[in-house]
């Protein structure tokens, strides 16, 4: 081989690493994107599920004793059960940020992730059979404390609806965050990888 080629190789493969470097740069850029838009969807649904204990921590209690009639210490036990559901939700989804993604904050991050999966099944242990005591509490004490007849009364019909209702967006709450932070762990194992 002459010089010349040898200094024209030396050029290409200059610019061969060049551009493998870039494209890593890119790939990069791209992963760390989808775990930052991973994150702030998880973050997102975090202000949401606050935003409405808050409202039925504030609003369930006072229409269970204003509207209906029923005795404080039951708003109190709805009460209590809001804010036990509120700072569960907190805590669990503390950490869950995009402020740190080197590769020690994204394990961080994954395993955060991980046990909020595992938090979040195991909050329906508490939570239904919670929800299955308090509708037939709530049935019981309209039904001898009250003024309404639980048979043909739209207040009832209201709660019961409002209950269906809650429950649904619930348990599409519950399929989506699953979901969420199965796509932000497979997003990071991705980052990981590369």
């Amino acid at each position: 081989m002459n010089p010349n080629e040898l200094d024209e190789m030396r050029q290409q493969m200059a610019l061969l690493k060049d551009k493998l470097n870039r494209q890593e740069i890119v790939n990069d850029q791209l992963v760390r994107n989808a775990v930052k838009g991973r994150i702030s969807d998880l973050t997102s649904m975090r202000r949401r599920k606050r935003f409405m204990l808050i409202l039925c921590t504030l609003l369930v209690p006072a229409m269970l004793v204003g509207a209906i009639g029923l005795p404080a210490w039951f708003a109190g036990v709805t009460t209590a059960f809001f804010i036990l559901a509120l700072v569960y939700n907190e805590y669990y989804m503390d950490g869950i940020d995009d402020r740190d993604l080197t590769s020690r904050g994204l394990l961080q991050v994954s395993e955060k992730a991980a046990r909020l999966k595992r938090q979040t099944k195991r909050w329906l242990w508490v939570g239904l059979p919670f929800l299955a005591v308090w509708i037939v509490t709530f049935c019981y004490l309209v039904n001898n404390y009250t003024w309404f007849d639980i048979q043909d009364n739209e207040i009832v019909t209201g709660v019961i609806t409002g209950l269906v209702i809650g429950g649904l967006l619930g348990f599409l709450m519950y399929n989506r965050q699953q979901r969420m932070v199965d796509d932000l762990q497979a997003a990071i194992d991705d980052m990981r990888e590369e």
